[in-house]
């Protein structure tokens, strides 16, 4: 007789945020042999153990070629070895197995977005002394119909500082090409990465990066690496944030302190009753 694995598929059944649910499809031939298990052991590819072991009885009445189907949940932050054995009296007849790679790429049905950028465009609106008026339009194309909050952000590229950012909804209409316009003010003579970012349900869908140069000596490359730049915090510092000016302070049962003033005042009146005693 004679048993062995012929073939294993796998596809996923259901994905939530922390498990992807896999249904695997093992195709056995056997033939006068009795008494076979199917063993299947999930081991963790970075640690090299096993996080989970299943063990089912192939029925003696099976054809010769059986198919079993087994459900397993797996954590989508791990990569795994998966190995699959016809066991026979404690002794491996047949064996089999498959690594599973990047199971957090996986998401559920509602996390889809089936949206393609399809062009940008960044325009210069206004200059100032220090600052620019920058529109960003970017073309949107989509495959289903999306009600999406977008957010746009200015990150200046060597510091990593959040310059300006924009929120705003809109409905998108699959099979057309539909604009959406951010306005941003950002100092000038400075290098950006500008990320679009699509939401929906407080839920960060999908995300973009592209490149604005407002500083050609400094000009961003391909394949970017960290370098020195002359940068000044000043720079990105709106003007609409409020100074914060010192309160007096006040004692306890109400009353305010002398200020400076008053307390030259004392000193001097101190000073002047000392002379006249004198």
């Amino acid at each position: 007789g004679y048993a062995y694995i012929e073939k294993v598929s796998v596809k996923p059944i259901k994905i939530n945020d922390s498990h992807a649910t896999l249904e695997f499809d093992i195709k056995i031939r056997k033939s006068r042999l009795k008494d076979l298990n199917i063993s299947v052991s999930f081991i963790d590819i970075k640690t090299n153990l096993i996080v989970d072991e299943l063990r089912k009885r192939i029925p003696e009445k099976s054809r010769e070629v059986y198919e079993i189907k087994i459900v397993h949940p797996l954590e989508k932050d791990k990569d795994y070895r998966i190995i699959f054995e016809i066991q026979k009296d404690g002794e491996t007849l047949s064996s089999r197995g498959l690594n599973i790679y990047a199971l957090y790429t996986l998401i559920p049905k509602d996390r889809e977005l089936k949206v393609k950028i399809r062009d940008v465009d960044f325009k210069l609106i206004e200059e100032q002394d220090s600052r620019v008026l920058v529109e960003a339009r970017y073309y949107i194309e989509a495959m289903e119909n999306y009600s999406l909050r977008f957010h746009v952000k200015a990150i200046q590229f060597e510091s990593n500082v959040l310059a300006d950012e924009f929120w705003v909804d809109k409905y998108i209409q699959k099979g057309k090409t539909s604009m959406i316009s951010f306005n941003l003010s950002l100092p000038k003579d400075y290098n950006y990465l500008i990320k679009l970012e699509a939401w929906r349900n407080e839920y960060l869908l999908k995300s973009w990066i592209n490149s604005l140069n407002l500083s050609p000596a400094k000009r961003i490359p391909e394949g970017y690496k960290e370098s020195e730049v002359s940068f000044k915090v000043s720079d990105f510092i709106p003007e609409s944030i409020p100074r914060i000016t010192p309160e007096r302070i006040v004692k306890k049962e109400g009353k305010v302190a002398p200020g400076f003033e008053a307390i030259f005042l004392i000193l001097a009146g101190g000073f002047a009753l000392w002379r006249l005693r004198k």
